[in-house]
């Protein structure tokens, strides 16, 4: 009867122990950044119908946000105004006064940070953020205003 119940216990032990050093294996793992899913996600930049993403950029030293959008609404539209934000801070909006994009046609948009000036995104070099930015446009010069939004998940130039 004795030996049931000690072997019973030695049993409970023994995986207690195989638990504790898998769980200590993994927290030592998770701090010293192997599991740091921003490093394993890929960079991305998406964007609604409207518009496609062809190259993104977050450059540190300047503190911007540099995108290069394609227009496939299928017409000449008219660019409003174009915000990014990141976290809680919403950049200045970029006022395009209706300028006119072609369709199928690049256009470079370059948006800032004056909540920190030029240094918005220093000390964060290497490190993946996301940046959500909205472009507003009008299908002719009297239309109704269209909101794209879209998000650029990258490292830090």
């Amino acid at each position: 009867m004795r030996t049931r119940g000690q072997a019973a216990l030695e049993f409970l032990t023994t995986y207690g122990w195989a638990i504790l050093i898998i769980l200590v294996m993994i927290g030592t793992i998770s701090y010293f950044g192997v599991l740091n899913p921003s490093k394993l996600l890929p960079s991305k930049c998406t964007v609604g119908s409207e518009l496609t993403c062809v190259d993104y950029r977050i450059d540190s030293t300047a503190g911007q946000v540099s995108l290069i959008l394609q227009q496939d609404v299928g017409q000449t539209i008219y660019l409003q105004r174009i915000t990014c934000s990141y976290g809680n801070d919403t950049s200045a909006p970029v006022d395009l006064k209706g300028a006119a994009w072609s369709p199928k046609d690049q256009m470079p948009i370059d948006c800032f940070s004056p909540a920190k000036g030029n240094k918005y995104f220093a000390g964060l070099s290497g490190q993946k953020v996301k940046v959500l930015f909205d472009v507003v446009y009008k299908n002719s010069q009297a239309g109704f205003d269209h909101l794209v939004s879209g998000e650029v998940y990258t490292g830090v130039q």
